[in-house]
């Protein structure tokens, strides 16, 4: 679903991975370290994205904030969840075919469990190397 969003949104995309935890020390940090890209194409961060899943998409250490030509965003936190920004007409086509459900979500929990993966930590480096992400802010 997270991908089906990006590729929604219109070219060039913005990105921004928020690095919350130092997985290798255990360390949150008090701020996020941040990265980010300028103006890149859809099919360079769908591919940068892909070649790093297990980190996006399993891994609870960042979060990643996408952003298109006319604003529009999308927001991968750590636990998962997705939020789009604004409530466009175009994220809502995207998720027409997802089911609703009444129960109980990960937004209505008081704890919700995150994996560190080790072996994520290469793809964290591959990702920030192969979008020439530039750290921004901070020390």
């Amino acid at each position: 679903m997270h991908l089906r969003l990006l590729k929604s949104m219109k070219a060039p995309l913005s990105l921004a991975y928020m690095q919350l935890t130092d997985r290798s020390t255990g360390v949150t940090h008090p701020a996020p370290q941040r990265f980010v890209g300028l103006e890149m194409p859809t099919e360079r961060v769908i591919a940068a994205l892909e070649a790093a899943g297990e980190l996006i998409w399993y891994d609870g250490r960042h979060q990643l904030w996408v952003r298109g030509n006319f604003g529009e965003q999308v927001v991968l936190d750590e636990l998962g969840m997705i939020y789009c920004y604004p409530d466009d007409p175009h994220f809502r086509d995207v998720l027409e075919d997802l089911p609703e459900s009444k129960s109980l979500g990960m937004d209505g929990r008081d704890y919700v469990r995150v994996d560190f993966r080790a072996s994520a930590d290469p793809l964290e480096k591959a990702l920030i190397e192969s979008l020439n992400l530039v750290k921004w802010g901070g020390r």
